[in-house]
Parts: C-alpha cells; structure tokens; sequence
C-alpha cells in the first residue's frame, strides 16, 4: 500500500463518473455525498494514523511497538495474524510516506531496526 497514492485516489474518487463505487471490501456506495463521506472518513482516519506514528517517534520504535501503540489508540484488538498483517501494512505505508517525506529515518541499533525523527 502507498499511503500518499491512497490518499490521492480518495481525493479523486467522488469526481469520478459513476453512479456506485464497490471498495474491496465492505458494500457498495452511492456516488456524490455518501461516497464523498466515506472517501473523507478514510482520509481523516489515515492522517490520524499519520499523526499518530509520527508523535510516537519522539523516541526511536520498532515496527512492532508502533502497531501496538497504534492499534491501542484506536481500540483495536488484534486477535489474528491476518489482522495484525493488515494493520502493519498500514502502519509501514505510513512510515514509507514519513520516510519520502524526510520526516523519519531508519537507524539500526543492537540489530534492531528503528525508525525515528529525522532530527
């Protein structure tokens, strides 16, 4: 997953010219103002997402501990692998976007790689 193309693609996705959309998952929505909400939530809970891997570099973190601070301020319980896997794809398209950004770097440590601020 690209988290910056995603984005991009929600921000496309209500002018497109089609009167239903059909996500990967979950049921189809209608064009114009339901699918303009359900592209803004998406986009919101992704920068959320966002801000959220980002604040919690104050202190360089493995991948691992990020998907935990990051599913533990959403509620979420991941009680599956498939579960676990989706969310850290998540949580590495969004350390991708940070690290295009310059807003990150890797940095290895006692043969663990961290991701931390780029100061």
């Amino acid at each position: 997953m690209d988290l910056d193309e995603t984005l991009e693609t929600l921000e496309r996705l209500p002018d497109l010219p089609y009167t239903r959309f059909a996500p990967g998952h979950g049921p189809a929505y209608g064009a114009s103002a339901e699918i303009e909400q359900i592209c803004a939530a998406n986009q919101a809970r992704l920068e959320e997402v966002r801000e959220q891997v980002h604040a919690a570099l104050e202190e360089p973190r493995e991948t691992s501990a990020l998907i935990q601070l990051v599913a533990d301020h959403f509620g979420l319980h991941l009680a599956t692998a498939p579960a676990y896997f989706l969310t850290r794809t998540t949580i590495l398209a969004t350390l991708s976007s940070l690290e295009r950004a310059g807003e990150v770097i890797i940095v290895m440590e006692e043969n663990r790689l961290l991701w931390r601020w780029n100061s």
